[in-house]
Order: structure tokens, then sequence, then C-alpha cells
């Protein structure tokens, strides 16, 4: 994150804490993912939801890497870890590599490589490029890469750092929606539990009832102001189901609410035990 470095972490989640149980699956690292750290270092996480996301979100995470020249955490589990699937073959001439941004002759001239410009991407040289040199700090720093501990300079630089995240916030594929367009009764998943949820918002469809459904993509930042929009179309009551003990994606939901949405009843249907949900336990929450 200091370095504002381009990676790529993959977390095929298993139940825990420890070793917990190895075999069995768990959507339990969320807040870790998002948080864990020392200082404050904010990165972008996603939530793959199927064997074909994970070919085409593996793409999407590297290109965010380039682009916002960040830490990408793609938060995978093991059931889907190791889950098998056909697919259409991939239309390769149609997928988008993203390359970073590098600088110019002319921004070589008194190059920065922390330079704070618009969108708070800085040109990044690498290694080997002609009359460049290549900068890569773990200690924070001055627009130019040099070491500075100034209050007003770290604030600065936090400052650029968190902001030049909001741009993967425009990416078009944040979210996924199902079922009503204006649902009375959202279901809000994330990660593997997709299809489960699809599968049972459309069962409740068929059955007369008023429900739809949103599944996140990326997980942090948060997509407050899409679930927001989404939730203020008249939406009673939302239910999150996830694969964990305490409810960490409903407790992420609950604390971005915005005032016209925080007396909408969120119901979180955690459960840890490695098995996941089935499309007939969620219909009986619905009802």
């Amino acid at each position: 994150v200091m370095a504002e470095f381009p990676a790529v972490i993959v977390n095929a989640q298993r139940a825990g804490p420890s070793t917990g149980m190895p075999t069995k699956m768990e959507q339990a690292d969320l807040m870790m993912a998002i948080y864990a750290g020392h200082g404050e270092a904010p990165r972008v996480v996603l939530g793959l939801t199927s064997v074909e996301d994970c070919f085409y979100g593996m793409i999407r995470a590297f290109n965010i890497a380039e682009t916002f020249q960040t830490p990408v955490i793609v938060l995978t589990d093991q059931g889907l870890a190791q889950r098998e699937a056909s697919l259409l073959k991939p239309d390769v001439t149609s997928i988008e590599v993203v390359e970073r941004l590098k600088p110019t002759t002319e921004e070589m001239v008194d190059y920065k490589r922390f330079k704070i410009t618009q969108d708070n991407i800085s040109p990044m040289a690498v290694p080997g490029m002609p009359d460049a040199f290549y900068s890569a700090t773990g200690i924070e720093h001055t627009e130019a890469g040099e070491l500075n501990y100034e209050p007003d300079n770290h604030n600065k630089m936090m400052n650029k750092r968190y902001q030049k995240l909001q741009g993967v916030l425009k990416l078009p594929w944040i979210v996924k929606t199902y079922g009503l367009e204006k649902p009375e009764v959202a279901v809000i998943g994330w990660g593997s539990g997709e299809g489960v949820i699809r599968e049972a918002v459309d069962n409740a469809n068929k059955e007369g009832l008023k429900v739809g459904a949103l599944h996140p993509k990326i997980l942090w930042p948060f997509p407050s102001e899409i679930i927001n929009k989404y939730l203020a179309q008249g939406v009673k009551r939302v239910i999150v189901p996830e694969l964990n003990f305490s409810g960490q994606f409903a407790t992420l939901l609950k604390a971005h609410l915005t005032n016209g949405n925080r007396n909408i009843d969120v119901i979180s249907l955690a459960k840890g035990g490695g098995i996941p949900w089935t499309p007939s336990e969620i219909v009986s929450k619905i009802k």
C-alpha cells in the first residue's frame, strides 16, 4: 500500500481459526481482508462467485491492481477453489488487459514517483526504463519518494492513497441484481453463495413473494452508494446469508446505510460449520 505497488493476493477461505477445518468452506476472512495491516492501509477486496467468475474476475483483479497501483485481495473459498464446471470458451478478443500508467519523457525531467494528480494515480517508472529511476518505499515519503515524517505530509499522502481507490467504485460491473427490480425483501450476499441466492430468489418469485437480490463483486471500497440506492426503492427487510459465525458482511452493511435506509431491518443469516446454504433454507427465511 505504502509503495503503491500493484499486487494480487488470493485467499481461498476455509473454516478457522488456525488450521480449523481444512476441508470445509467458510467466508470468515472478510474483515481481515479489508482491515488487517499495520496502520491504515487501503486496498481493494473482490469476492468471486463462480468458476467462470474466477476466470474473468482474476483478470479484473490484475487490471485494478495495475490501474490503481494497489494490492487487490481476491476472496474465494474452499468450495469454489475445488469446484468443476463447464463454461463457454472465453472470447479472448473481448478481454481488456490494462497496463500501468508510465511517465512521459516530459514527466521524467522532474520525476515524482508519488506525484499527486487529479485522480491521485501517479505515473510509475519500471526497472530498466531509460533515463528513469525506480522507487519502492515502505516508509512515509514526499511526492518525490523522499523520507518525510511531518504530520501535514503524512495526512496528504494518506488522503492520496485513500482517494485514488474511489475510482474503483466507478467500474460498471460492481454489483449484479436478480429477481424483482423493486422488491420488499432483498437478499444481499457475497462470494460463492451467488448461485444459491439466485435459485432461492427465483423460487420465491414463483411463489408470488416480492423478492430481489443484489450481489456485490467489489467488497471494498464498500459500494455504499449503489447499495443504498437499490434499498431506497421500497425495500423493507434485507436478508444477508453468509458462511461465518459473526455476520461480517451484515455488520458492514448496517454501518453503511444512509439516513433514509436506517429503518430497514437487516437480518443476518450467518452460520459456521463449513456447509453452504441451500436455496430452501433461504426461501424459508424469506417467508
